[in-house]
């Protein structure tokens, strides 16, 4: 499953993902992003996404997992991860 970055936004703002499954983040704008989440339990940093570049995730535990960009705050998306 993709979730794609274009013009400091993702693709959806609400994605579902079964408990040990991955997305698929891509960064189809013209600037870096940095994907994290500061959900407890469900941290992750993907630090600098170069333009071009996609990165896998893998969601380990149940729950909503909010995932912002360190570097433009207003990109939002809720993860909502099933067992």
């Amino acid at each position: 499953q993709m979730v794609y970055q274009k013009g400091r936004v993702f693709s959806s703002e609400n994605v579902s993902v079964k408990k040990g499954h991955a997305l698929t983040f891509v960064n189809d704008d013209s600037i870096p992003h940095n994907l994290m989440s500061a959900t407890k339990g469900s941290e992750f940093n993907l630090g600098s996404q170069a333009p071009g570049m996609s990165t896998d995730v893998t969601f380990k535990e149940a729950g909503d997992i909010q995932v912002i960009c360190a570097i433009h705050p207003r990109m939002k998306m809720m993860v909502k991860v099933t067992d």
